[in-house]
């Protein structure tokens, strides 16, 4: 019974030792380490070892068939190529291809020593039913450089060709710059930068970039209109600034009975007018006209040191719509006496006010003239100002006796201005004429003019406060709203 114990207790050892053997086999069959996976694995591996080995002798056979001088990638690529060695190919640049043999996908690389380098990238797929992805997508271009209204389109290709989904969606960073349509077709809109990006609609997130460069063009002043319908200005003083130089450069095209101006600066296209707006500290001004008012320095364009001769006129004239502060208008001695040149308004406006304003770097001093005493005949005398107050006969026609409804305003102190000869009716009793009206006065009742009536040596001119065509007066030591006139 003893043996038989022996024996039972060995079959029984034998037997979970034999089960154990077989859990191992059956692992090593099996398993993610399996016999069997381990066997595909290095069949793969030998697969592409000799792939290698094909794509490097076709590199050393290409050498001996040019004597030893180091192909380029290209060069190797369109070799082996030529002799379908290799499926597909993309250049990515210079230096670096990806080709695909079969499902296998590998580099092409120019190396530091100038030798060609091939290195194995992976599968082009994974296997079973999963799509092709695109892995690449290559532009025909990096970068174009295009003008206003031109058309380029461009070309791409997909790595690999064998994609399963090979849609490609067009994008442009900003269309107001350049659009591109379904077929990578390119329109320049306007100057500037903008990158075009054709993106793989597979969901790889693959894409690529096209930088579009369309040259901003210089600034430029075009046709003239003789009417023009008022608007809010697009550009920024320093634009208009540089477009008041163009402006006044023409002045033999450009005059004071132009009303409306083709411009263009830094891409942007529009029309100045007469009548459009913009601010100034926060007031409303508006465009009086062009190349009227003339420059007490010829050179204020381009700088005294300049040998050129200069320009007559500033190329355009503004108006505060909003007062822009008030102050008693006469001289120290309340009266008329040494009109508009020794006046307090005229200091306040080019002393204080000048100085308080934003844009005061790009105001140009003008010629106004001006009638100096009650008795004088004509605007005998001028002042360089930066700010002015306007003239009776800047704003109104001659009625039968006078400026405006006034028969004691009889002196011409500068030529009307194109805004009010285009919008401003003349006197008629009991009305007022709302485009001369100012909305944010203070509490004043008028708005100062800088003319003097003849019969009288201690007031001054002005607009009453509901736009009155000259029909008011500002006496004594009065203060009154000033909305002053300045030029560009």
């Amino acid at each position: 019974m003893k043996n038989k114990g022996i024996t039972l207790v060995a079959l029984v050892i034998t037997i979970i030792v034999l089960l154990i053997l077989a859990g191992i086999t059956i692992n090593l069959t099996l398993g993610s380490n399996g016999i069997i996976s381990m066997s595909q694995k290095a069949k793969e591996e030998h697969e592409i070892g000799e792939i290698l080995d094909r794509l490097e002798l076709e590199k050393v056979d290409l050498l001996a068939k040019k004597e030893g001088e180091i192909p380029t990638v290209q060069e190797y690529v369109d070799y082996v190529t030529e002799k379908s060695v290799i499926d597909d190919a993309v250049q990515i640049d210079e230096k670096n291809s990806y080709v695909t043999v079969g499902n296998e996908m590998f580099l092409v690389e120019k190396e530091a020593d100038g030798n060609i380098k091939i290195t194995y990238q992976g599968k082009v797929n994974n296997g079973g039913n999963e799509p092709i992805l695109i892995k690449i997508i290559k532009l025909n271009k990096e970068t174009i450089e295009l003008q206003k209204g031109e058309e380029e389109t461009l070309t791409l290709t997909i790595f690999p060709k064998t994609a399963t989904n090979k849609e490609i969606v067009w994008s442009t960073s900003n269309e107001a710059v350049a659009t591109v349509d379904n077929s990578g077709k390119v329109t320049a809109v306007k100057g500037g930068e903008v990158d075009i990006t054709a993106t793989a609609a597979d969901g790889s997130g693959i894409s690529a970039s096209c930088k579009v460069t369309i040259p901003v063009p210089p600034p430029s002043v075009g046709q003239t209109g003789s009417t023009h319908t008022a608007k809010q200005i697009i550009y920024t003083w320093p634009e208009l600034g540089e477009l008041a130089k163009l402006i006044s450069n023409k002045s033999n095209v450009i005059t004071r009975n132009t009303a409306e101006v083709a411009v263009s600066i830094n891409g942007k296209d529009d029309k100045l007018g007469i009548g459009d707006w913009a601010t100034v500290n926060g007031k409303k001004v508006r465009i009086l006209g062009f190349n009227h008012d003339t420059l007490v320095n010829k050179k204020a364009y381009i700088g005294n040191e300049s040998t050129e001769t200069g320009n007559t006129y500033a190329g355009i004239s503004f108006e505060f719509v909003d007062p822009i502060g008030s102050a008693v208008i006469y001289n120290a001695r309340t009266t008329t006496s040494g009109g508009w040149e020794i006046c307090n308004a005229r200091a306040v406006l080019n002393g204080t006010i000048y100085n308080s304003i934003g844009i005061k770097s790009i105001i140009k001093k003008v010629i106004k003239p001006y009638q100096p005493s009650i008795g004088a005949s004509s605007a005998s005398n001028s002042s360089g100002d930066f700010l002015w107050l306007l003239s009776m006969s800047e704003i109104f026609a001659w009625q039968t006796n006078g400026y405006g409804n006034d028969s004691y305003c009889r002196v011409k102190e500068g030529e009307r201005y194109l805004l009010y000869a285009k919008n401003v009716i003349n006197y008629v009793s009991s009305r007022g004429d709302d485009f001369l009206y100012k909305p944010s006065r203070t509490s004043h009742v008028s708005w100062a003019l800088r003319s003097i009536p003849s019969q009288n040596d201690t007031t001054y001119k002005s607009v009453t406060i509901n736009g009155n065509d000259g029909g008011g007066n500002t006496w004594g030591g009065q203060s009154d709203n000033l909305a002053p006139g300045f030029c560009i």
